[in-house]
């Protein structure tokens, strides 16, 4: 039997050693990276502590292999998406920092994570041009898209298997160039106004 560790503010679960992620722990989805943590440390890491400002990378003694590598990919992506690390408007404002709600890119609606990836009608214009190219269009986010997620769950169950992994990575470059192009923009008004 095996017990799951709810994580609440982090402060008595063991990062290395409690199974805290979706009821498992990182030894058991990513053994070869969790092979590189001495014992002493996986028995004493917070999670509370080793999130805040990712320690836990400090943790890994020893080289990494291809297969270590993809492990610690693999881990540091869901880290980062499960703590909803991506600081759009609605974060900001849930932490108090002032800022205007609505998308920068088209100003129409909240901006979300989801509205930024799936819903903003630059980013469905974006997602048909890139889709477009490989004759793929079909799948383009439409207004209705509840989310990145089930957006890019759905597209999956549409293509064959043998096209699926070039969708992820097609996905996956697509998401990382929409938040690298809000970045961007949202840096160069941000510079523009302290310049004036």
């Amino acid at each position: 039997m095996a017990v799951c560790t709810v994580v609440g503010n982090g402060s008595r679960t063991l990062f290395w050693m409690d199974r805290w992620i979706h009821g498992q722990k990182i030894e058991d989805l990513a053994p070869q990276l969790f092979a590189l943590v001495p014992k002493r440390r996986a028995n004493k890491h917070i999670v509370l502590e080793v999130l805040t400002d990712n320690t836990w990378i400090g943790d890994l003694q020893g080289a990494f292999s291809v297969g270590v590598l993809a492990e610690f990919l693999k881990l540091w992506s869901w880290l980062r998406d499960t703590h909803n690390k991506c600081w759009t408007a609605d974060r900001l404002v849930r932490h108090g920092i002032q800022y205007h709600c609505k998308c920068f890119l088209c100003d129409q609606e909240e901006e979300t994570i989801n509205h930024l990836l799936v819903s903003c009608v630059l980013s469905r214009q974006f997602w048909f041009e890139l889709l477009h190219k490989f004759e793929l269009q079909i799948l383009a986010p439409q207004l209705v898209e509840p989310s990145f997620e089930v957006w890019w769950c759905r597209s999956n169950e549409i293509v064959a298997d043998q096209d699926r992994q070039g969708l992820d990575s097609l996905t996956i470059l697509g998401a990382w160039s929409l938040w690298n192009h809000w970045n961007r923009s949202l840096m160069g008004l941000h510079l523009l106004c302290r310049a004036s």
